[in-house]
């Protein structure tokens, strides 16, 4: 994951890999997957490269889609965010693939997400690691599954 800039797991299962060569942004990557993958949806050409990333995150989960975000920073430990759509359910077995290899990580989990017309702002339930958790812990945690140590 660490030469990723995102991981995006469609409707199908189908898992594309995001990376940034030249050092884009995650609205810009993220973006440019969107007007690839859906050309005639009008927001993702609309998206600009100092656009917040949430942007295209939430259209792109609103197609169905799991997005996996590296926020990792140099010098701190390495960081993923997870957004789920509504329904993900049938993905369960490709996000623990992918998240339970990089035990590494930490992982943040959004999901519920939706568009407040009161404040104008992208909103969702979180769930955050809690400190010595692994990815997988805290998918598990999410799901409401009995963690076996």
């Amino acid at each position: 994951m660490k030469e990723y800039k995102a991981v995006i797991i469609d409707n199908e299962g189908n898992i594309d890999k995001i990376s940034s060569p030249n050092g884009e942004n995650h609205a810009t990557v993220l973006g440019e997957f969107g007007r690839n993958k859906y050309p005639r949806d009008q927001i993702f050409p609309q998206i600009k490269y100092n656009s917040y990333f949430v942007i295209p995150v939430y259209v792109l989960q609103s197609y169905g889609n799991i997005v996996i975000l590296n926020i990792s920073q140099r010098g701190l430990k390495p960081t993923l965010t997870m957004y789920l759509p509504r329904n993900y359910e049938n993905r369960i077995a490709q996000i623990e693939d992918i998240i339970s290899s990089l035990p590494d990580y930490t992982l943040s989990i959004e999901s519920n997400m939706y568009y407040s017309n009161e404040t104008g702002d992208i909103l969702g339930d979180n769930i955050d690691p809690i400190v010595g958790e692994t990815p997988i812990d805290t998918f598990n945690r999410f799901l409401g599954r009995k963690i076996k140590r």
